[in-house]
């Protein structure tokens, strides 16, 4: 059954060991729809799963156009920079959730930083 598209897709990164570039796995999530939520689809593809995830807290700041990986390393710089050193935020692994389809030319975007102890 077509499940359709929930927004947001979320994108979860990790920092490589030289805390400058990222990692090439990145876990791609998408919200289950709440009719499904009680019981979940069986994936035909091995490389899906079902996962439940408790609660996040996080800290996000907006921007628009295509999420590359200089952008999102753009981004993550930036609300660095806003925040100062903080200690309450993982440093090694973002999250960038996108609103729109790929094709729309300026897709509003947020970048997450997720809040220890979520």
């Amino acid at each position: 059954r077509y499940l359709g598209m929930s927004i947001p897709v979320v994108n979860e990164i990790t920092m490589a060991d030289d805390g400058t570039t990222f990692r090439k796995d990145v876990l791609t999530a998408y919200y289950l729809p709440a009719e499904f939520q009680a019981r979940p689809p069986e994936a035909s593809d091995p490389d899906i799963r079902i996962v439940h995830r408790d609660t996040i807290r996080v800290i996000a700041r907006v921007f628009y156009g295509t999420t590359t990986e200089e952008t999102i390393s753009h981004q993550i710089s930036m609300l660095w920079e806003l925040l100062g050193n903080s200690e309450d935020v993982l440093q090694d692994r973002y999250m960038v959730a996108v609103y729109e389809n790929p094709g729309v030319p300026q897709r509003r975007n947020e970048i997450w930083f997720i809040r220890r102890g979520s």
